[in-house]
C-alpha cells in the first residue's frame, strides 16, 4: 500500500510502499512510477530484523539521495528507524535506529538550503539527520514539541511549522541554525482541535 510521493527530476513520481506483497507481512521499499504508473524501478526496505514499513520522504537528488520515515499504518508493529537511500539504485546505505521513547520517524523535509534534513517523530521529535551524503549518517534529537502524535510539518525559508496535536496548534521554529531550532510563533486554537495535516497557500 502507497503511503506518500514526490516528484523527481526526470518527472516520474517516487513513491513509499508500506509493504509487498499480500497482508502486511514484510516491509515494503521505494518504488519509481511513470506515468501510466507503471514500476520503473523498485527497492526494498528490508535491512536486517529490524520492522521497517517506509512512511514519508524527501529527495535530495543533487546529494543523490532520499530519506524515508518508518512507521505501520496498520498500527501491527513498532519502527524505530529513519533510512537513508542512494537515490540512483534506489539501496539502503544506512538504517538508523532511533530510540523508542522518540516515538516512530515520521515526516521527514529538506530545509531550505537543499541539503539538510530535518525528520519529525509521532513522539514530537525533531530529529536533524547529518552526514546525509556519507555511508554513515546519524539522527540526533534537536527539538521537542511535547506530547505525542505530532504530524505534518512545512518549511517555509528558514522556519518549520507543526502541527502539534496535544499543544491544540501549529508551531512555528526558526531552523536556520538546525542544530538549535528555536520557537518563535504558535498559533492555539480550541481545546477539541487535533491539527493533522497542514499545507502551504500560494
Amino acid at each position: 500500500s502507497p503511503h506518500s510521493f514526490e516528484r523527481l527530476p526526470n518527472g516520474n513520481v517516487l513513491a513509499t510502499f508500506q509493504n509487498e506483497g499480500p497482508g502486511n507481512a514484510a516491509p515494503g521499499g521505494l518504488a519509481e512510477l511513470g506515468p501510466t504508473g507503471d514500476v520503473v524501478r523498485w527497492g526494498r526496505a528490508s535491512d536486517g530484523d529490524r520492522y521497517l514499513r517506509p512512511y514519508s520522504l524527501a529527495l535530495l537528488p543533487d546529494a543523490d539521495r532520499v530519506v524515508s520515515g518508518s512507521a505501520d499504518m496498520r498500527g501491527e508493529g513498532d519502527s524505530h528507524v529513519v533510512q537513508v537511500w542512494r537515490l540512483s539504485d534506489l539501496s539502503v546505505i544506512r538504517s538508523i535506529d532511533i530510540p523508542p521513547e522518540w516515538g516512530a520517524a515520521a515526516e521527514p523535509r529538506v530545509l531550505s538550503d537543499g541539503r539538510t534534513v530535518m525528520v519529525t517523530t509521532f513522539g514530537c521529535r525533531l530529529l536533524r539527520i547529518s552526514g546525509v551524503d556519507t555511508p554513515t549518517p546519524t539522527a540526533e534529537a534537536v527539538h521537542d514539541f511535547g506530547g505525542t502524535g505530532c504530524a505534518l510539518p512545512i518549511v517555509v525559508g528558514d522556519y518549520w511549522i507543526q502541527a502539534v496535536p496535544d499543544a491544540h496548534g501549529l508551531v512555528a521554529l526558526d531552523v536556520s541554525d538546525p542544530a538549535a531550532p528555536r520557537e518563535v510563533s504558535r498559533v492555539t486554537l480550541s481545546d477539541d482541535d487535533w491539527p493533522h495535516w497542514i499545507s502551504l497557500a500560494p
